[in-house]
């Protein structure tokens, strides 16, 4: 799991459903239609039914999340229109015990 390792423990805290990159958007294609590139937010919540990425501080990567986020609602508007990019640590944070110190949005 390339994301936080406490952010599931957050939602299972809060006995959130979640789905760990259910859904895989191709979001470029070659000439002949095959995926050159795909985009898999992190998270899907099943309720309040939305997609959730979390994006690394990182400026380098943050730049290419940010593309691929622009060209995901450029062909999916409903499926990003339901979709939240938020930093990996904007309120989700867990203690050495796995309890959450605190979660806001």
């Amino acid at each position: 799991m390339r994301v936080k390792p406490s952010s599931p423990r957050i939602l299972d805290f809060y006995q959130v459903a979640w789905e760990y990159e259910p859904t895989v958007f191709p979001i470029l294609w070659d000439l002949d239609g095959n995926v050159l590139e795909s985009f898999a937010p992190d998270f899907y919540l099943p309720r309040p039914e939305i997609f959730v990425e979390l994006t690394t501080l990182q400026q380098r990567l943050v730049a290419r999340r940010n593309r691929k986020v622009r060209r995901l609602r450029e062909l999916y508007p409903a499926s990003a229109d339901q979709a939240l990019s938020m930093p990996a640590t904007s309120g989700l944070s867990c203690s050495s015990t796995g309890e959450p110190l605190s979660c806001r949005s």
